[in-house]
């Protein structure tokens, strides 16, 4: 019987901290997600990399080989919007702004305004 009742507590510890993970919606926001732009009308390839911590690693990859990165952060707004909030070195790159986003499956939808950018998830 106490084994029973050991693997039944077990079992709620395990199924609440499921739910618990999975009653967060900004988690689904936090990892690499890339924009690729073969057309070459624009960046070759965009990396944002969000942080927990509230950390975004952007890096650029130009079509011309070079890459461009910088370091700023981000905040939730509520838990559909984020603000970026761009360092002193990143103010020219990133301004400071707020976007809408969702992600559906492993893509990521950021939309500012009028523009919205489409990013994939990177494994």
């Amino acid at each position: 019987m106490v084994r029973v009742r050991t693997i039944c507590l077990i079992f709620l510890v395990l199924a609440s901290g499921v739910t618990a993970c999975s009653s967060n919606p900004r988690a689904a926001l936090y990892g690499r997600w890339q924009m690729s732009n073969p057309d070459g009308s624009g960046p070759g390839n965009l990396i944002f990399e969000f942080e927990s911590d509230g950390s975004l690693h952007l890096t650029i990859s130009l079509a011309n080989g070079q890459q461009v990165s910088q370091d700023l952060s981000y905040e939730f707004v509520d838990d559909s919007t984020i603000r970026f909030l761009p360092n002193s070195d990143s103010q020219a790159m990133v301004p400071k702004t707020d976007q809408t986003w969702r992600v559906e499956g492993d893509t990521l939808y950021l939309t500012s305004e009028d523009q919205t950018m489409e990013l994939t998830r990177v494994k």
